[in-house]
């Protein structure tokens, strides 16, 4: 006899995804903890003939508040932008703790408040890749030299930015799509487990 899927008797089947969606939440919040992270690091600067950039301005510094580096609006390679970033970060990184504690609470058990959470969870990631890409891609006319662009710290953020949105996505395809979350689940844990196994037969 066949259980319909939510009933007690599937309760593992249940419990594995959101298992999948909990982990893939925790990847989410450290990767937008990271992308927050990366603000501090240069993300925008003057390239030089040798390949490097001087000067080098974070996402947050004051000179792009202000002329010929920036302006006091908010727009793409402004401070106001950079906080943009950083607050927008900090903000799905709590969102995504917050989903897993729920996950928690529910003992791994889906429900429909934690799939609303995750789906503004994967919005709110897809909002700060759209934001970091503006950001790394602008280019502010500098004189007659060359224009002021995305350093170091843009490209790092944009991985976190991707990272934390692929994430987020994931838990939400968990969420929605049960049943293949669980084969995905299963053949990832089969995966390491072998590996794992491996790696023990070879040190013996």
């Amino acid at each position: 006899m066949e259980v319909p899927f939510g009933s007690r008797q599937d309760g593992s089947a249940r419990t594995k995804p959101a298992v999948f969606s909990g982990l893939t939440l925790c990847l989410c919040a450290v990767a937008a903890a990271g992308c927050a992270a990366t603000t501090a690091l240069p993300w925008l600067g003057l390239p030089t003939p040798a390949g490097e950039s001087d000067p080098r301005f974070s996402a947050l510094a004051g000179a792009l508040s202000t002329e010929p580096y920036g302006s006091s609006s908010l727009a793409p390679g402004t401070q106001k932008w950079g906080f943009l970033i950083l607050f927008l970060s900090m903000f799905l990184a709590a969102l995504s703790l917050a989903v897993v504690l729920k996950c928690a609470q529910n003992h791994w058990r889906g429900s429909p408040g934690t799939t609303g959470l995750l789906v503004v969870a994967a919005i709110g990631a897809a909002i700060l890749v759209w934001i970091v890409m503006a950001e790394r891609a602008v280019q502010i006319p500098f004189g007659d030299g060359t224009p002021l662009q995305g350093d170091v710290g843009s490209v790092f953020g944009m991985l976190m930015a991707c990272l934390a949105a692929v994430s987020a996505a994931a838990g939400v395809f968990a969420a929605i799509c049960p049943r293949p979350a669980v084969w995905i689940f299963c053949f990832v844990r089969s995966v390491f487990t072998n590996l794992g196994i491996g790696a023990v037969h070879r040190q013996g």
